[in-house]
């Protein structure tokens, strides 16, 4: 029963689905304009959490935002240094 559940979704969940990957990819988007040296980790943060909160949802994750040495750590979520070039 649960590997069905996982598999066949009704029309509310596919639209729901749908929705969640549209915000997903507009925070991401916008992230990724904004990202620029100088800034902060927490900048780039705030501008995801901006998003998801603006368009009424919640994040799934605390997001990850690394730069530097701090990407090569798993589950970063310091998310509190400055981005260099």
């Amino acid at each position: 029963m649960l590997h069905d559940m996982r598999v066949y979704k009704s029309r509310e969940e596919l639209s729901v689905m749908r929705r969640s990957a549209k915000v997903a990819i507009e925070a991401h988007e916008h992230a990724m304009r904004a990202c620029r040296p100088g800034l902060n980790e927490a900048d780039i943060t705030a501008g995801l959490m901006h998003t998801f909160i603006r368009n009424h949802c919640e994040a799934s994750y605390l997001p990850i935002v690394a730069g530097g040495a701090n990407a090569c750590v798993l589950h970063y979520i310091t998310n509190d240094e400055e981005l260099r070039d």
